[in-house]
């Protein structure tokens, strides 16, 4: 990051995408648990087994090549998802939303006894470019089960990367270009509410 807090160019991405002409995309938890763990599988590129295959002994994956893409955050919703995604190589963005829409597609048609796209297009992307445009992004993508009243506290909607930031359970996201920003967690989940002006509102249930 340089001084001024400007960001490499072209390296974080806020995207996202919806079903075709509006329609649910995931209906239900075995469909969400699906896509999530997709976007754990195809971040590095060749995977040595098919997805399938992942859960068998003897599966194994190279961890110390690059990544197509590290994936900072992201968020499942009835009818759309939301992803910041660090490039780790060039196009790999494309790449990598290709393997897993494509996936998930197949997936989706397969068992729920459709054809055709699933998806609106091509996916939609916007460069972040200085880091408080990454908090803002990562905060609205956070709040937006509670915003769109699917929840009353975010602890209770599990198809988000809140759990990873609030270290409810571990995960695959690279957590650090924003929490290096927080002392702990709580200290994020404070700037939650204070973001948001909504400091009024118990958002935290014990």
């Amino acid at each position: 990051m340089d001084d001024d807090g400007k960001l490499p160019k072209n390296t974080y991405l806020h995207v996202m995408n919806l079903g075709i002409e509006k329609r649910l995309v995931f209906m239900d938890k075995k469909d969400l648990d699906r896509f999530i763990d997709l976007l754990n599988y195809y971040q590095f590129e060749n995977p040595p087994a098919r997805f399938s295959f992942r859960k068998r002994p003897g599966y194994e994956r190279d961890i110390n090549t690059v990544p197509l893409v590290k994936i900072l955050s992201f968020l499942m919703m009835p009818d759309h998802f939301h992803l910041i995604l660090e490039q780790g190589k060039p196009e790999g963005v494309s790449r990598f939303m290709a393997l897993v829409t494509n996936s998930y597609t197949k997936y989706f048609n397969s068992r729920h006894k459709r054809s055709g796209p699933l998806f609106k297009g091509i996916f939609k992307r916007a460069e972040i470019q200085t880091l408080p445009e990454l908090l803002d992004v990562a905060s609205f993508i956070h709040l937006e089960p509670l915003k769109k009243g699917l929840v009353d506290d975010l602890k209770r909607f599990p198809f988000s990367s809140f759990h990873e930031y609030a270290e409810i359970h571990q995960g695959f996201c690279a957590k650090d270009a924003i929490m290096k920003n927080f002392a702990d967690p709580n200290a994020y989940q404070n700037y939650l509410l204070q973001e948001h002006n909504l400091v009024n509102k118990n958002l935290f249930l014990e």
